[in-house]
């Protein structure tokens, strides 16, 4: 049997595209059905995502799988050579096209040049991080308060917290105001906190 190649995608969110990176990968004349794709943080751990493993089953030795960039398979030094690692253990080649990364060549080159990759990406996530913290920080700071809006407010919160103190269960109180328990509890956290 000929040695296959296999294309990998991740995006981190459901609002990311991985269009593109299927586009590369389609371009290299790789089939729909042998590129796998996964919606995850990068910095989880591969073994955990659905597609990853899906792929690590289909690819055999002497397969190939390519990554349009190395940030797509880990954004850990540790994560990402552990897969490749793995990878090459089971006689599986890694491509990184955009870092022009290619295992199969053995060289020492490449094993310096995947470690130096691994701390850059490492530290592109430890900077996103830092400068989400410091934006919802700076944010809080002008009142602005991030996440969701409760989803219950106003006269329905006032009417909920009455209810709840005439013994109301949570249950009936969710279905009242076609909310979730979590919801109703949440609502309520906060006549506990004003207490």
């Amino acid at each position: 049997m000929a040695n296959l190649t296999f294309g990998y995608t991740r995006v981190s969110t459901g609002t990311q595209d991985p269009g593109s990176q299927v586009e590369t990968l389609r371009a290299r004349h790789i089939p729909a059905d042998r590129i796998y794709r996964d919606r995850a943080s990068g910095g989880s751990d591969p073994l955990r995502r659905t597609g990853w493993v899906r792929l690590l089953a289909a690819v055999r030795e002497g397969d190939t799988i390519e990554v349009v960039e190395a940030s797509r398979l880990a954004r850990t030094t540790r994560k990402l050579l552990a897969a490749v690692w793995d990878l090459r253990e089971r006689g599986i080649n890694v491509r990184l096209l955009r870092e022009g990364i290619d295992t199969g060549d053995g060289s020492p080159m490449t094993e310096a040049l995947l470690s130096l990759l691994g701390i850059f990406s490492e530290l592109e996530r430890d900077f996103i991080k830092r400068r989400t913290r410091e934006g919802l920080a700076a944010a809080r700071e002008r009142g602005r308060v991030g996440g969701r809006p409760p989803a219950i407010q106003g006269d329905d919160l006032a009417a909920l917290r009455a209810a709840h103190a005439e013994g109301e269960s949570l249950r009936r109180l969710a279905a009242r105001f076609n909310v979730s328990t979590w919801a109703v509890r949440t609502a309520l956290k906060g006549v506990e906190n004003e207490a």
